[in-house]
């Protein structure tokens, strides 16, 4: 640089300077100069209306901090960029003025700058970096250290005001439960078979005005059973409540049960200062069953909605449809068609009510009883019978064709064998005299031998008697074998399937064939489970194997 160019350098310097010192009088608080770095210079202008007297210390602020300050010149366009390539001296430190050129030219806002080194290809992040470590300043970690003993006395000055504003009694808690005692190395229990075990928690309750339930409440949220036990409105559950300077100790508490209890230990623990009185309570978890909480079960519906059929549908033990099946839905249906169909006047239920009958041609009336009424339906839903006219079962036509046996008539002394007749009398006389001079001969004593030789008998060659079988059964007839069986069926396995004999007639199905039809078959014509159709070709080959036998012997026995 030669003596000229170093001249003009100077002076343009002094002036953009002295210019800037005295534009820089307007200027406003310091603590607001970085929000108006990036402000045009018509907004620092209108800082100049300040007082005199805030503007001399506002000078002297603008100049400490002229370095980061941006300079107040004549107003031009936002990103006015210089006709002329900035100097080198300025790419390297970018500042408000490039004083190194001339005339020297003056940058407003910090996007300026940016344009101009973006322009002259120099990246502007060192740029960036140093503006935010201007604007960020060092944090001071020992600003706010104190003297050790200004420390110690602000602390102790807050614990004093903690201990005075705690609300309530500080108070210990403690629940007692039975705990099953551990058993012995020989894996056999102890004679101690259970043991207590206390435990213990701190809270702060405020007992000024407090009722004996609130506070029962408030020590049993202390160990989160409140939600689970609830006190009595007049008395219990039983606590111990001991104080420091009680009567008795903590060992000999007084048991608090009622409302009157509580409200005299209540007034001698107030009269107590509370700084000094810790109050203890104690409660045993397992003397409070009867104040538990039920928990209510959940209802798929509002129990105060009733329902348009009349039908309960809600509770712990109301059944619903879903719980049966499909075949035993639709006997029901049908069962309760036929009570609708055949209700009786006559004959009574065992509540008093209309009872329901089957009214036969001869107006005979055939007690439809659950057994009949479950036949009846099932023979409807295999389309053998109609509700109007019963199946050609046993349970309908037994007590009149003699298969089973009907009503006998009850004395006083209740049922009885009947009189002899006449003729009867005379042939049992002919029988008695007739055995009379044999059981005589029977016991006339026997003769003595003279002898002094005891008498010998002659030997007799044992004889084995050989066993006497039962007698038989008597063969059901060719035409009723099916019923038999299912008669038998229903009476060892207690699975009913007598409503189906006119379906099986109906297809010649015997129980000799029975095991050989497919279950799905069965099951479609006698609407059973599969379970019980394969339980009954079990029993069927069982059964027809033993009438096989008893026809055997009987034929056996015929020759």
């Amino acid at each position: 640089m030669n003596a000229r160019t170093s001249k003009l350098y100077s002076i343009y310097s002094a002036v953009g300077i002295a210019w800037f010192m005295g534009c820089g009088q307007g200027l406003g608080d310091p603590n607001i100069m970085g929000a108006l770095l990036g402000s045009t210079p018509t907004q620092l202008i209108g800082f100049r209306s300040q007082p005199e007297t805030q503007k001399s210390r506002q000078s002297q602020q603008a100049m400490s901090n002229k370095e980061n300050t941006a300079p107040v010149g004549p107003p031009l366009p936002p990103f006015a960029a210089s006709p002329r390539r900035p100097s080198d001296f300025w790419l390297k430190n970018p500042a408000w003025i490039d004083g190194a050129i001339d005339p020297p030219h003056f940058y407003h806002s910090h996007d300026e700058i940016e344009a101009a080194l973006r322009a002259t290809g120099v990246s502007s992040r060192p740029y960036a970096d140093q503006q935010a470590a201007l604007l960020t300043p060092t944090p001071n970690h020992y600003a706010n250290i104190q003297p050790q003993g200004q420390a110690l006395r602000e602390g102790r000055d807050v614990l004093n005001a903690a201990s005075n504003a705690s609300p309530g009694h500080l108070i210990s808690v403690g629940m007692v439960y039975a705990l099953a005692a551990a058993p012995g190395a020989g894996g056999r229990a102890p004679k101690g078979l259970v043991k207590q075990k206390p435990k213990t928690k701190m809270t702060n309750i405020v007992l000024d005005q407090i009722t004996r339930t609130d506070f029962i409440k408030a020590f049993l949220a202390t160990h989160n059973l409140s939600d689970k036990y609830s006190p009595g409105v007049h008395s219990g559950p039983d606590f111990k409540l001991s104080w420091s300077g009680s009567p008795g100790g903590k060992s000999g508490a007084a048991t608090i049960q009622t409302d009157d209890e509580f409200r005299v230990a209540l007034g001698h623990l107030l009269s107590k200062p509370k700084v000094k009185c810790t109050v203890s309570v104690e409660f045993d978890l397992d003397n409070m069953m009867g104040f538990r909480i039920q928990q209510l079960l959940p209802s798929a519906v509002d129990a105060n909605t009733e329902p348009t059929d009349g039908e309960l549908v809600y509770g712990t033990r109301v059944p619903h449809l879903d719980g049966f099946s499909e075949v035993t839905q639709l006997h029901g249906s049908i069962i309760m068609e036929l009570k609708a169909t055949w209700p009786c006047s006559t004959h009574l239920n065992e509540h008093g009510g209309a009872g329901y009958c089957y009214i036969t041609n001869t107006s005979e009336h055939v007690r439809l009883n659950a057994r009949r009424l479950k036949a009846w339906a099932a023979a409807v839903a295999a389309h053998v019978a109609t509700k109007h006219v019963p199946p050609n079962i046993s349970e309908f036509d037994g007590s009149r064709d003699g298969r089973l046996p009907g009503p006998r008539p009850r004395g006083r002394a209740g049922p009885g064998p009947s009189a002899a007749t006449p003729n009867q009398l005379g042939d049992m006389m002919q029988l008695i005299s007739g055995l009379l001079p044999l059981l005589g001969n029977m016991s006339r004593k026997r003769v003595h031998s003279e002898s002094s030789s005891p008498a010998r008998r002659n030997p007799v060659t044992p004889v084995c008697k050989a066993p006497v079988s039962p007698p038989l059964s008597p063969i059901p007839a060719s035409d009723s074998e099916l019923r038999s069986c299912l008669s038998d069926f229903a009476e060892v396995k207690g699975i009913d399937l007598t409503a189906c004999e006119q379906a099986l007639i109906m297809l010649d199905l015997t129980p000799d064939i029975i095991p050989d039809v497919p279950v799905h078959r069965l099951c479609d014509i006698t609407h059973a489970t599969e379970g019980q159709i394969l339980k009954l070709h079990v029993f069927c080959r069982g059964w027809n194997a033993h009438l096989e036998e008893k026809k055997e012997k009987q034929h056996r026995i015929a020759l």
